[in-house]
């Protein structure tokens, strides 16, 4: 299992390649393939970045759904539909397809943040102001972890 922590800035260039962080890389590099799959989010403007794994497990979650019913056609375009595969180069960078570079408003830098099996690629303000929101959420609201099942 991978564990994507922290954020980090890095720089994006003309032609939409990223470098991937190196604890990122790292983690990634435990898998036994470094195809990822990114995808836009529909938590808010930014790319969700995953081992194929990863993505292929949540796609396997759609298996209990109504084969032709609207939430499993909408399911499938959001997890697959809009989903890029992707491999980072030699250097450890990945090319951003246009369409989430505009989605996720990227310009000359983005803001990778660990989410445990996946990570998010944002424009850096737009990654802080997301943090401090969902900081004050949990905060406001005293979410805690679940309690661990002891069997």
């Amino acid at each position: 299992m991978t564990h994507f922590m922290g954020t980090i800035t890095n720089k994006l260039d003309k032609k939409g390649r990223v470098s991937v962080p190196a604890p990122f890389r790292a983690e990634m590099e435990s898998l036994p393939t470094d195809e990822i799959v990114l995808r836009p989010s529909q938590m808010g403007p930014c790319i969700e970045v995953m081992p194929k794994a990863a993505h292929l497990a949540r796609v396997e979650k759609l298996r209990g759904m109504a084969e032709f019913s609207q939430q499993h056609r909408a399911m499938l375009v959001m997890l697959m539909g809009s989903s890029h595969l992707a491999r980072p180069d030699a250097e450890g960078r990945i090319l951003l397809p246009a369409k989430l570079v505009g989605k996720a408003n990227l310009t000359d830098e983005a803001s990778f943040r660990g989410m445990g099996d996946f990570f998010e690629i944002w424009e850096p303000a737009a990654c802080d102001a997301d943090t401090e929101r969902s900081l004050m959420l949990a905060a406001e609201n005293n979410y805690t972890l679940p309690p661990q099942v002891v069997s």
